[in-house]
């Protein structure tokens, strides 16, 4: 099974976003969050795997809608195309792995 190494930045048109995972985002019921302030990526470390995956992809999505889409995605749009690419990843069987993400300080 292909195993991907999920990195601790991404670059989406030239910006670089980190990508941590925040424990206070347990105590907000938050997956994830996206900050184009100070260009980060927090992930919820203790959701299941699949809820960390497709937050991943739903603020990945985030950021290429605010750089390049002109007709700007409404956040349930975001979620449900995040959900169907995560569906669509893993049936292709491949994993994330998380071992590279450290926790935000």
């Amino acid at each position: 099974m292909p195993v991907v190494l999920v990195p601790s930045c991404i670059q989406i048109g030239g910006h670089p976003y980190s990508i941590k995972f925040d424990q206070s985002l347990q105590d907000s019921g938050d997956y994830g969050t996206i900050n184009h302030r100070t260009q980060e990526i927090s992930i919820n470390p203790e959701r299941p795997e699949s809820q960390r995956g497709t937050s991943l992809l739903h603020e990945i999505v985030h950021l290429v809608n605010h750089i390049y889409v002109a007709s700007k995605l409404e956040d349930e749009e975001i979620a449900r195309f995040s959900q169907g690419m995560y569906q669509a990843i893993v049936s292709l069987g491949i994993t994330f792995d998380w071992s590279n993400i450290k926790e935000k300080e």
